[in-house]
């Protein structure tokens, strides 16, 4: 018996797949994002999943949130300082917002 599901895994066939998926569906929690469009940010320049070390690890160039894309997880779409969108989308760990100052 599986705990998860209720089933055991003998019994398991196709009529069972909507169940399972409405079951991982309630596993992944809403979160609220952390920015809004409009907000200044910086990304990550590196993408080496355990860097460390004391350089700098985010953009000197500054981005502005252009669009919330509604994911699970939430993920931004961004453009540039001369309003050039940049391809593809940032989530929130890869981000730094930058306050005004």
């Amino acid at each position: 018996m599986n705990r998860s599901s209720g089933l055991a895994p003998d019994s398991v066939d196709k009529s069972h797949v909507l169940y399972l998926i409405s079951l991982q569906d309630n596993k992944i929690e809403e979160r609220t994002p952390k920015f809004n469009e409009g907000d200044t940010v910086r990304i990550s320049s590196k993408n080496t999943p355990f860097l460390k070390g004391y350089r700098q690890q985010f953009t000197n160039e500054t981005f502005n949130v252009l669009k919330l894309v509604s994911t699970k997880p939430p993920s931004y779409l961004m453009k540039d300082e001369a309003v050039k969108v940049l391809r593809g989308k940032f989530y929130e760990p890869k981000m730094m917002l930058i306050t005004e100052e």
